[in-house]
């Protein structure tokens, strides 16, 4: 087993987020006769080619996911101006969603006191204000104006929220088999390039500027042996994909330990989709304390797949 990075970066903006579940789907649906084999792999869930991570900016992932991280804190008498600042503070450390890929900043987190994750997210907000190379990720609304199907001079105005990201995303990928990835990999590049990402391709969104399959930099190997060794040693998983919990790993799970982040996707077709309904995931950013090893699974509504292997 090995991992690889998917990098790439957009030219336009983009509607579509870019879950784990949605880009393997997405793929599938666009060249599912050539990836047949290796979607039935995924389906009998025995023998995985490959799972793949959610798209984090690159050189980041999501910062773990905790309650009431300072539920520790030894309560003191403040003066107003000791309070506001505080709670500035507070509201900045809650607002930083996403960490640099570095080995000494999960150990912190993972295994550090309160005070060393305090001090360490207070580091980082210090880099990321004083870095002079920022990238720029916002959502907009974008009116546009439906044109009615009678062709009458009415026309009907609507908006749409599109994101836009100055820099490149990564996709991190665990290979168990080298030659189903590539062949998948192929089929990603054809459709990124050919065809773009997501909703709106017709209206100019999601189009892809490049897309690279990566080896992963020294310090990024240094991080995901780390996330390794919790798993083996520790019994921790830190999630970076979208998992689906089945019924055998929510047996499994520690939850007084683990910080989980559900959220639950519910997405309406009109004509019968392999690839899209309704599920629930354990996002990103996560942290399971399991007392034996954890798989996921997929949610079937119907004939619809919507695959959450645990990465």
């Amino acid at each position: 087993m090995k991992i690889k990075k998917i990098q790439f970066k957009f030219k336009s903006g983009f509607a579509t987020q870019l879950e784990s579940d949605t880009l393997l789907s997405y793929i599938f649906a666009n060249d599912f006769d050539n990836l047949k084999d290796i979607f039935g792999k995924f389906k009998s869930g025995e023998n995985l080619p490959f799972v793949i991570s959610s798209a984090f900016f690159s050189s980041k992932l999501p910062k773990p996911y905790f309650f009431n991280s300072n539920n520790n804190e030894e309560s003191e008498e403040k003066s107003l101006d000791q309070m506001i600042k505080s709670e500035l503070d507070r509201k900045k450390k809650k607002s930083l969603n996403t960490l640099p890929i570095q080995k000494d900043i999960f150990e912190t987190i993972f295994e550090g006191s309160m005070q060393d994750y305090e001090n360490k997210i207070s580091q980082i907000l210090k880099e990321e204000k004083n870095n002079q190379e920022k990238t720029i990720f916002e959502t907009l609304a974008e009116s546009k104006n439906k044109i009615p199907r009678d062709f009458s001079n009415k026309t009907e105005p609507y908006s749409l929220e599109i994101n836009y990201y100055n820099g490149s995303f990564d996709i991190f990928v665990k290979v168990y088999d080298d030659e189903a990835f590539a062949k998948f990999y192929k089929s990603m590049e054809k459709t990124f390039l050919a065809l773009g990402w997501g909703k709106y391709k017709s209206k100019g969104y999601g189009k892809i500027e490049y897309i690279n399959c990566l080896d992963l930099s020294t310090q990024e190997q240094e991080v995901f042996d780390y996330f390794e060794k919790l798993q083996k040693e520790k019994n921790i998983y830190f999630v970076l994909n979208n998992f689906k919990l089945t019924k055998e790993d929510i047996e499994k799970i520690d939850f007084e330990q683990s910080n989980l982040n559900i959220q639950s996707k519910n997405t309406k077709s009109l004509r019968q989709n392999p690839f899209k309904g309704n599920m629930s995931f354990v996002y990103p950013g996560s942290v399971i304390v399991s007392k034996d090893g954890l798989k996921g699974g997929y949610y079937q509504v119907n004939n619809s797949f919507n695959f959450g292997y645990l990465l």
